[in-house]
């Protein structure tokens, strides 16, 4: 009895000691597993936020696209123009600009022009309007994009429109019953080794514009910027790339930043009511070195909120007016 009774402790001390070498080798597992988890989050928000970086830049062969009018499909529509009237498309590979800031990113393709419409009527509407109100036939392939983010909340492409397609140099969407058409903006190179005053920050994102930023070796807050713009030999605009787009002038003393000013700025920040708004900062910059910033709200209304002005001194400083 008690020789069996020995056998019974004996075995539940190993069945114990293999309970808990199983148990510390799930939780080294379960280490092991956390710790590879997280560092391939990290890859994958890295790998994301290179992406994001690079599609934000606007290449300097991109196509712009400015208004020439719009039509409606057919006299029960009213169609409306001042929205569009000052807005500038800029396509850079897959990537939509408006008015040089980045919205969203687009599928391009090649379709049969009767199967690019979801309804036949607006397939022989289009027939007849083209050559009738654009002075242009449809074809019977037709490249067009669609935004990859159409019908989505936060797509700042979708308030303009969904789909596109081109004919010749000219573009159409289609919004509220109205024909919306872009013609292809003329190339008019200017070419400079220094940014050619008066200026703005709609001119430089111009491809018209072009002189690409120079490398830099400029430091602010720590931050190596990312490109150099001269305005001369004392003055140079540097912009810095990243989740928060900055730009700043400065004026330079033995090669280093001397002074700076913030005179671009592109976010967009979750209010506390769990809305999104987002800020912009434009500047103007004329011959005499005057700077305008305009501080503006609301991606589709640009709506401008303040105004300051700056001078730079004969002496380099940057002061406000």
């Amino acid at each position: 009895m008690i020789h069996h009774i020995k056998n019974y402790r004996l075995i539940i001390i190993v069945l114990f000691a293999l309970l808990n070498l199983s148990c510390k080798n799930e939780v080294a597992n379960s280490k092991t597993l956390s710790i590879d988890s997280t560092k391939t989050i990290q890859k994958i928000k890295s790998i994301e936020k290179i992406a994001d970086t690079s599609k934000i830049k606007l290449n300097v062969n991109a196509i712009n696209w400015i208004f020439n009018k719009v039509v409606p499909i057919s006299n029960t529509y009213s169609c409306e123009s001042k929205k569009y009237e000052n807005l500038k498309f800029s396509m850079s590979k897959d990537s939509v600009f408006i008015n040089g800031i980045y919205t969203d990113n687009v599928y391009r393709g090649v379709i049969k022009s009767e199967n690019y419409f979801s309804q036949k009527y607006l397939y022989n509407v289009y027939k007849n309007i083209l050559p009738e109100k654009f002075n242009v036939k449809l074809p019977q392939s037709i490249e067009n994009i669609r935004n990859k983010r159409a019908n989505e909340k936060d797509s700042k492409l979708d308030a303009f429109f969904q789909d596109a397609f081109f004919v010749d140099d000219l573009m159409f969407f289609e919004k509220s019953g109205c024909i919306y058409c872009f013609k292809k903006e003329n190339k008019k190179i200017i070419q400079s080794k220094n940014i050619l005053l008066p200026v703005s920050k709609k001119e430089m994102l111009n491809e018209n514009y072009i002189f690409s930023p120079i490398e830099s070796k400029l430091i602010i807050d720590g931050n190596l910027a990312s490109g150099e713009y001269k305005i001369n030999k004392d003055i140079s605009i540097l912009w810095f790339d990243g989740d928060i787009e900055k730009w700043f002038i400065v004026t330079l003393l033995n090669n280093k930043v001397y002074q700076k000013l913030l005179i671009v700025k592109s976010e967009t920040i979750e209010l506390k009511n769990g809305e999104k708004q987002d800020n912009f900062i434009d500047f103007y910059i004329t011959k005499e070195l005057k700077i305008k910033l305009e501080y503006s709200i609301n991606y589709k209304t640009l709506k401008k909120i303040n105004e300051e002005n700056y001078s730079i001194t004969k002496d380099m400083k940057i002061i406000k007016k």
